[in-house]
């Protein structure tokens, strides 16, 4: 009896052990699977559930979603959502985490481990709320108080990246990503891992834009590396500048400019003037946006028209003329 017992014991350390591997298995397939900044952003909504959890890592997280069936795994992920929203997370962080997530089960049943996928959706998003961003007068004045100090080292890097961010539209994290060896000055063109891209991609610049590029590199030097550094004197980390300082320097110069201007809001503004400028062309402006889905540019061209507000006027007019 006790021989049995004993054997029974060490068939289930067995069964713990192998269910251990394919756990971590998962998690290193579904990690593996995202480009590098998808991963940071999914490792950070895995930590934060992992600690939410109160169990040690990863593979145990994956552990309490996926052996305990379907209907438990759904019931604490819907759990989970409605801790994020009481949190008062922001519903793009919110989707983010459920996203991560529902990645991870997929992997989990593609390598057999189970048999179904967490289904719970995400939350109603108000992404894109506001696309329009500081405006295209704003900018102007950015570029006056950039071309006014673009002959100092910090001042040309500014002028670089905030050319970038309207210009090219480019992203914050896009634009801290690029290297020395992701400008083709010859061919006025740099290469950039866009957002959800597993490869990089040659995008034209403007001459302008490639003008405030050349014009940093003769500052910064011809060494390999980071495109922009943090000129920092205490030479920390690898010298790459960090998205935060990308904010921070964006939100000083227009400050300076006397405009409100952050990153993101210099896209918004590009993409909204592309539509002015092509008359609504959606379909070119994609291609200078590179947003993936031709619904979300559909967002930016509908407020740029604001047709709601055409109509709210149209009801009132009439009210104000008396007609029935």
């Amino acid at each position: 009896m006790e021989q049995n017992r004993e054997l029974a014991k060490a068939a289930g350390a067995e069964l713990v052990r192998h269910e251990l591997v394919s756990l971590q298995d998962v998690v290193r397939a579904f990690l593996q699977r995202q480009n590098e900044n998808t991963r940071k952003a999914y490792e950070k909504e895995l930590r934060r559930l992992t600690e939410w959890l109160e169990v040690e890592g990863f593979g145990d997280t994956a552990r309490v979603l996926f052996t305990n069936g379907a209907g438990h795994a759904n019931k604490l992920v819907l759990t989970w959502r409605n801790e994020l929203e009481e949190r008062g997370m922001a519903s793009s962080t919110i989707n983010r985490s459920m996203a991560a997530i529902r990645s991870m089960s997929k992997i989990a049943r593609l390598l057999g481990l189970i048999n179904w996928e967490v289904e719970v959706g995400n939350v109603q998003s108000s992404a894109y709320k506001d696309t329009a961003g500081p405006g295209v007068d704003a900018y102007k004045a950015i570029v006056k108080v950039l071309d006014e100090d673009s002959g100092s080292p910090r001042g040309a890097r500014n002028k670089a990246m905030i050319f970038l961010l309207f210009e090219r539209a480019l992203r914050r994290f896009e634009v801290v990503g690029l290297d020395l060896a992701d400008v083709d000055s010859k061919r006025c063109r740099v290469r950039v891992l866009g957002k959800g891209r597993r490869e990089y991609e040659w995008h034209t610049v403007s001459r302008q834009t490639m003008d405030a590029i050349r014009s940093w590199i003769l500052l910064r030097g011809d060494e390999p590396g980071p495109l922009f550094s943090s000129l920092d004197p205490a030479g920390k980390g690898d010298g790459r500048l960090s998205k935060s300082s990308l904010n921070r320097v964006v939100t000083e110069v227009g400050n300076k400019a006397g405009v409100k201007a952050w990153p993101h809001g210099l896209r918004h503004t590009a993409i909204t003037a592309a539509l002015d400028a092509t008359k609504g062309d959606v379909r070119r402006v994609m291609k200078f946006s590179r947003h993936k889905r031709l619904d979300t540019l559909m967002i930016y061209d509908d407020n740029r028209q604001d047709h709601g507000g055409e109509i709210s006027q149209l009801l009132a007019d009439q009210v104000d003329s008396g007609d029935d």
